[in-house]
């Protein structure tokens, strides 16, 4: 089996922007967004537990870690007519940044 050729490779990442492009996502005025941040920090002091402290975000020294991994769902409010309209925005995010981006200080 020979491998494709280059023009007809697509990784998941190229395949995204075409959600927004579908029939229905544009009947209904959505769009889907999406982030991921991962990275390492190094602290030369070598903390025998891990913890990169008073850093908050990145508190976990010499470690990858995953910080965002996120999407959103949004519909934009349409202001050009003469009727009522909703909109709004969902947003989901996983990762070790998460319990510090959020309403519920508990979770």
């Amino acid at each position: 089996m020979s491998p494709l050729p280059a023009e007809e490779r697509a990784g998941l990442l190229n395949g995204l922007p075409l959600i927004n492009d579908l029939p229905w996502m544009k009947a209904a005025g959505l769009r889907v967004h999406s982030w991921a941040d991962a990275g390492i920090v190094y602290n030369a002091n070598d903390p025998g537990d891990g913890y990169n402290g008073p850093v908050v975000f990145a508190d976990r020294a010499n470690e990858f870690n995953l910080h965002q991994l996120g999407g959103e769902l949004i519909r934009d409010v349409n202001t050009g007519g003469d009727h009522w309209d909703i909109g709004g925005k969902l947003t989901l995010m996983y990762g070790s940044d998460a319990r510090f981006n959020t309403i519920n200080p508990y979770v």
